[in-house]
Order: structure tokens, then sequence, then C-alpha cells
């Protein structure tokens, strides 16, 4: 199965998630994040998410999502 997510919708997502867990995500991440959302009623059993991307890598993402990156490495 799979889903297509625009960039909209990886900002959203790159949000929600800060919002709700205080954690920011990259955008591979986010798109990842909000594919599994959209098509979790079509899947069986618990959905992982591995992410090996650090936000630091997506400035421009990060800014323009209007969020704010406090720990770069």
């Amino acid at each position: 199965m799979s889903y297509c997510v625009d960039d909209i919708s990886t900002i959203e997502a790159m949000k929600h998630t800060f919002k709700k867990f205080n954690y920011l995500i990259d955008p591979h991440t986010a798109v990842a994040s909000e594919a599994v959302e959209r098509i979790s009623l079509d899947i069986q059993g618990k959905t992982i998410i591995l992410s090996t991307a650090h936000p630091a890598k997506f400035p421009e993402v990060i800014k323009n999502a209007n969020l704010t990156l406090e720990d770069i490495p």
C-alpha cells in the first residue's frame, strides 16, 4: 500500500507532532506519519515509523512551518 503526501500536509504533520508531543520531526518522518494517519483504517496491526534524519538537515522546511529547532547537533 502506498500514499502520496504533499508539501502542505507535510508541514501540517510536523506542526501537529510538535504541538501534541513537543517533538520536532523531519519532513521525511512527517510524510510517513501523515501517510500512516491517512491509511490507518486499512492497516491491520501496529505500525512503526523508523526515522533516521535529523530536522537540522531541513532548515527551510522548519522555517516554513514556523517552528524552531532548539538543539542543533
